[in-house]
């Protein structure tokens, strides 16, 4: 799935673009020196979703989300 997914993602981008990078202004095109480059070139880095959030939200996500603790948790 994640193959099926960054296929489509890099393709459309190559072909609105003409490129797999883009360029994102983040304040608008009025502010044009300040822009961040998103590179779409396959493959993508992959990372485990809950660790990152983990580590982003600097909380303890559940090991095992078939409990009522973890239905508590995301409620």
């Amino acid at each position: 799935m994640m193959k099926l997914n960054e296929d489509l993602l890099s393709s459309l981008v190559l072909e609105l673009t003409g490129s797999y990078k883009i360029k994102f202004h983040p304040e608008g095109k009025e502010n044009p020196d300040k822009f961040y480059e998103i590179d779409f070139t396959p493959p993508f880095r992959r990372i485990s979703m809950m660790e990152a959030l983990t580590e982003k939200l600097g909380v303890a996500m559940p090991n095992d989300y078939d409990t009522e603790e973890a239905r508590e948790f995301f409620n």
